[in-house]
Formats: C-alpha cells, sequence, structure tokens
C-alpha cells in the first residue's frame, strides 16, 4: 500500500483530506499537525464523511511540529511516504484580512512578496527535512507555490509540484464559455497557465493588471 505524508489540517489541508478519504485509490494516510487533536479531528470527519460513500480509509492522526526539523527528519525515514504534502502557514491570509481596512490596504499595498515569510519558512523546514531524510518522496507544496516554490528551487530544495487559487478560476471560465456558446459545460475543454497575481488583483490593493497568462479553450 502507497503511503502519503499530510501535514496541516486547516482550511486546505482538510478539504484535501475529505476528497483523499472518499477516492478510490487504495493509499495509507498519515495526518501531522502542529495540534495533534485537531488532526484526530479532522481524520475522523473524513472518516465518518467517507462512510457515507461505502469508503473505509486508512487514516492515521499525528502530532508534527515543523520547527522541530530533527524529528520530521525521523518521521519521513521512518514511515517512508511516497508523496509528502504541506498544507501549513505560519498564518493563514484570513486573519490579517481581520485587520481594519486601511491598515490592511497598506499592507497589501506591498504585494504578494508581504506574504512570502509566512508562505515560506515551514514549507522550507519540511523541504529540508526531506531532504536530509535521504529519501525522495514526491513533494507537493500548496503554500503559495507560484512564490515559494522558485524560492526553495535557488537553494536546491525545489518541490515536485505546487497548487494554486487559479485553479479555482477554472470552472468559472468552463460555466462562462458553455453559457455564452450555448452548449453543454462537459463539451468545454481549458487549458490555464497564470500566476496568483490574476487572483488577486481586482479585489486587493498594490496589485496591477497586465500580469502575462496562457488560457487555451477548446
Amino acid at each position: 500500500m502507497k503511503k502519503v505524508l499530510l501535514v496541516g489540517t486547516g482550511d486546505v489541508g482538510k478539504h484535501l483530506l475529505e476528497f483523499a478519504a472518499r477516492d478510490e485509490s487504495n493509499l495509507e494516510w498519515i495526518v501531522g499537525d502542529v495540534d495533534e487533536e485537531r488532526a484526530r479531528w479532522a481524520c475522523n470527519n473524513a472518516e465518518i464523511g467517507a462512510a457515507h460513500h461505502s469508503r473505509h480509509p486508512k487514516l492515521k492522526p499525528i502530532q508534527v511540529d515543523l520547527f522541530n526539523g530533527e524529528k520530521t527528519t525521523e518521521l519521513i525515514q521512518s514511515e517512508k511516504p511516497d508523496a509528502v504534502i504541506n498544507c501549513t502557514v505560519l498564518h493563514t491570509w484570513h486573519l490579517i484580512r481581520q485587520l481594519p481596512d486601511e491598515l490592511y490596504a497598506k499592507i497589501s499595498s506591498a504585494g504578494l512578496g508581504a506574504w512570502l515569510p509566512c508562505q515560506l519558512a515551514l514549507g522550507l523546514n519540511f523541504a529540508k527535512s526531506i531532504q536530509d531524510s535521504g529519501l525522495s518522496p514526491y513533494y507537493i507544496n500548496t503554500s503559495l507555490s507560484c512564490l515559494t516554490n522558485p524560492v526553495m528551487g535557488k537553494v536546491g530544495l525545489a518541490p515536485t509540484i505546487g497548487i494554486e487559487n487559479v485553479d479555482l478560476i477554472a470552472p468559472a471560465v468552463l460555466t462562462y464559455v458553455a453559457q455564452q456558446k450555448g452548449i453543454d459545460r462537459s463539451r468545454v475543454e481549458t487549458y490555464q497557465v497564470c500566476h496568483h497575481q490574476h487572483w488577486v488583483f481586482p479585489r486587493e490593493a498594490g496589485y496591477r493588471p497586465g500580469a502575462p497568462y496562457f488560457l487555451k479553450i477548446l
């Protein structure tokens, strides 16, 4: 049985786990969080949800502190995961969004770079632990990967792949094209390559339109 190590059970991690628990792939999931109780709740909820679909995933909650590099390395060596998924950040964007509008706009005007340290720190620590383990699992980084992956790549710790909010744009494009053409959405296929910039500039201070992108509609 192939094994996946997922660390971080916030909004992204919990959603990913809910989908994974319902998937037909026969995978073992090691689910870590700095708060082991939160990891346990996430696994429990995912298992209950999966039961509605007659799925019985193998999920194991554990405590993982990515600031403890030595222990993280030992965990990777012990579990020998085929893939590792980072869903951690020092704090979520939603927390900063609770600041007064004027103060938030001032921070936001600095652009995406203002968010880089809190998005990069834990993922970089994770990458170092993977390297130190001597193993080569696939490393999937979900933390603002259009910025953090290139930085990690500069120091020889590039993840295998990342994910980004631009994926949320794809269904909207499919729906719009289908509605405009009066055809079933299943007949529309798109290929999109664009930066996180396209997700934030319409609604955030300090961002400008005009970043390059690729869009192909079939």
